[in-house]
């Protein structure tokens, strides 16, 4: 779906230090509203699908997700593990 305002949240995204905007393609249109200075300052990517936005957003890509996403539950079914702090954080209650 297209969004609106790619001109204004460019602008914002420039004033905020971002430098990669991640936009619908059927925005692209838009580009050429948003000033040349702008343009040249930021990086921007059009997608189509969400996969592409998670390769762009996630260091890694979808590959690092799905990994992390098995270490976390890959304990023989027991659900997701739980972190040494969360663990001693739990000792410390109990005391």
């Amino acid at each position: 779906m297209p969004i609106g305002g790619l001109k204004e949240k460019a602008l914002g995204a420039k004033r905020a230090g971002i430098k990669h905007i991640i936009f619908p393609k059927k925005n692209e249109s838009d580009l050429d509203e948003i000033p040349l200075y702008v343009k040249r300052s930021l990086e921007f990517h059009p997608v189509s699908h969400l996969d592409e936005v998670l390769e762009l957003a996630i260091v890694g890509g979808l590959t690092a997700l799905e990994a992390g996403s098995k270490e976390t539950h890959d304990d023989g079914g027991e659900g997701p593990k739980k972190s040494r702090k969360r663990k001693s954080l739990e000792k410390a209650a109990q005391a």
